[in-house]
């Protein structure tokens, strides 16, 4: 009985917290001035969307932003379907545009078909495969048909939290394993150089804590001769300004995989 009072005593505890806090937030809101609810839906938004499926412009609502952005979502989850067509005519548009490198977004099941599609249809750029620690040792005769293809690197083809398999991985296959999720601290990095989980380090500032820890594990993954590569997240212009300025150091060679700032 005891254990229950404690319970219901903390439940209102939190209760009340969150009231307080929610109380106090709109109360010194509206002394500022400051609106809350959904009216800004119907405000310009400011900005323009370079890709989407309707024309979209800086004079926009917020609202048509956000039908548009869940219009490019959805396009983006069709064309990862088994829509060779889609992935192939995505890899085009980024050669056009200037990409050094492509990367195709791969899944046990879905990986030699639209990988040997891109290489047919953009000859002359690197081409490389992103499993998303999809893969693990039971898919190994997949993973080998896809080595065969000479990529310039697979990344992160098991689960981050699996270094040991894509050690295994990495003796294995000739086409080099890049890790991604895999890396996001200098202690995660120390025990993928420790077991040779890999030969390609994916640098992503915002995942390794900002800029300066970024150049520090690309300097430590260069000491261990691993290649390096700049990628991108789902993040804003400047978040993307920032991964191109580390993409540009000369030490840090290689194509990147960072999308337009706009």
């Amino acid at each position: 009985f005891r254990g229950l009072v404690y319970q219901v005593v903390a439940a209102l505890l939190v209760v009340a917290a969150g009231w307080y806090l929610v109380h106090n937030t709109l109360l010194n809101m509206r002394v500022r001035g400051i609106q809350s609810g959904f009216d800004f839906l119907q405000q310009p938004a400011g900005f323009a969307i370079s890709e989407s499926l309707w024309e979209f412009d800086s004079a926009e609502t917020y609202a048509k932003a956000f039908l548009v952005g869940l219009s490019n979502t959805l396009r983006v989850a069709v064309g990862f379907a088994d829509d060779v067509g889609t992935v192939v005519t995505a890899a085009e548009e980024a050669v056009d545009a200037g990409a050094a490198l492509v990367v195709v977004k791969i899944r046990p099941g879905w990986s030699v078909e639209p990988v040997r599609a891109v290489m047919d249809a953009c000859p002359g750029v690197g081409i490389a495969a992103d499993a998303n620690g999809s893969f693990g040792l039971g898919d190994v005769a997949e993973i080998k048909d896809l080595d065969h293809l000479r990529l310039d690197f697979i990344e992160q083809p098991a689960s981050p939290d699996d270094l040991p398999t894509s050690a295994d991985l990495a003796r294995l296959l000739t086409t080099p394993i890049a890790l991604d999720e895999a890396v996001s601290s200098p202690s995660e990095l120390a025990c993928a150089l420790a077991v040779g989980a890999g030969s390609v380090l994916t640098l992503k500032p915002a995942r390794l804590g900002g800029i300066q820890r970024t150049i520090e594990a690309a300097a430590r993954a260069r000491a261990a001769s691993w290649r390096l590569h700049v990628g991108g997240m789902l993040e804003s212009g400047v978040g993307r300004a920032v991964a191109r300025l580390l993409a540009a150091r000369a030490d840090v060679p290689g194509p990147g995989m960072v999308g337009p700032t706009s």
